[in-house]
């Protein structure tokens, strides 16, 4: 708040201060770090209801501003892992390749595998989203404002994190996303798959050894309303169908839709394949000083990520495309 001592946020303090401890990283960014859910919880900060686990938490201020500042993505909702690194700006992905095993007579050693192990490389690339209000707003704003601001930071730090981890191009800052480290790849004959170009795909999959028990596919949703739309083969159903309310399959797997992933391609990927890095936690900035805001009364809320994308099995993911 303008003209807010910040001495007088003993307990906001306090919460800094400990997540600090916990993320030596987060020592020297800018803006203050901002607790994750799983601080949330290994701090004891997340209060319960009616002596409920924490998944019975409710209304809590730092769990709403923590699930805002690093949203669930679609990645997660489809499989993909994520993990952070709290003490280090890059790690590495273990990968083992090769048979690691085999059968053994009475007697007999078991023989040298053919597994060799090596690495993906994770770094912390910066991703910035940010949110502007007017003083006016805010002194106008009958309404929950720091609700709605919060709900839009969600909304602008998912986007943000979604398009570069699908689409990176390695270059400006960005990770090398998921279409681009991946190797595994079906030709469409036109712009839109039909159902003999999906079960390609899923042949393609399992052909790398994916595990299909738990393939997800990934397409915007244009793609899945068109599919939606087309038929297998004529009277025998379409070829993507809805199983419930936010529900979707295609060839009994589920589907979930991004406007990040382009329209032109579909995705299919075992989860395993790839792995969500977040070094540290991310750091919040308010900025009502610099440009014109000092003399306007605009607040400008900057939210900081540092994440990356390792795909430590780049054939399982499978890309088509025409």
């Amino acid at each position: 708040m303008r003209g807010a001592d910040p001495t007088a946020a003993k307990r906001e303090r306090g919460v800094i201060e400990m997540v600090r401890r916990e993320c030596p990283v987060s020592h020297d960014r800018a803006g203050i770090p901002l607790p994750t859910l799983e601080l949330l919880r290994d701090l004891q900060l997340t209060v319960g209801t009616d002596g409920a686990n924490l998944a019975g938490a409710v209304h809590n201020p730092l769990s709403e501003l923590a699930g805002a500042a690093r949203p669930a993505l679609v990645l997660e909702q489809a499989g993909i892992q994520a993990i952070t690194i709290n003490d280090g700006q890059e790690g590495s992905l273990p990968r083992w390749q090769g048979n690691g095993g085999g059968w053994i007579e009475e007697g007999d050693t078991l023989s040298a595998a053919a597994l060799s192990l090596s690495s993906v490389a994770v770094s912390a690339k910066h991703c910035g989203s940010h949110i502007s209000y007017s003083r006016r707003l805010r002194v106008s704003t009958d309404g929950d404002l720091q609700g709605r601001i919060v709900a839009e930071m969600r909304r602008l730090v998912a986007q943000q994190l979604e398009d570069g981890l699908i689409n990176g191009t390695g270059l400006s800052g960005q990770p090398i996303g998921l279409i681009n480290q991946a190797t595994g790849s079906t030709t469409f004959a036109s712009a839109s798959p039909t159902h003999t170009e999906l079960l390609s795909m899923l042949e393609a999959l399992g052909d790398a050894d994916g595990n299909l028990g738990r393939a997800a596919w990934l397409m915007h949703p244009s793609r899945l309303t068109a599919l939606a739309g087309t038929e297998r083969a004529t009277g025998s159903g379409f070829a993507i169908e809805a199983l419930g309310l936010h529900q979707w399959q295609c060839l009994g797997l589920p589907v979930f839709a991004s406007t990040h992933v382009p329209e032109a391609k579909v995705i299919l990927l075992d989860p395993s394949a790839a792995t969500i890095t977040y070094f540290g936690p991310p750091q919040l900035l308010v900025d009502p000083f610099s440009g014109s805001n000092s003399t306007t009364g605009t607040s400008t809320i900057i939210v900081s990520n540092y994440v990356d994308i390792g795909l430590t099995e780049p054939d399982l993911v499978v890309v088509g495309s025409a």
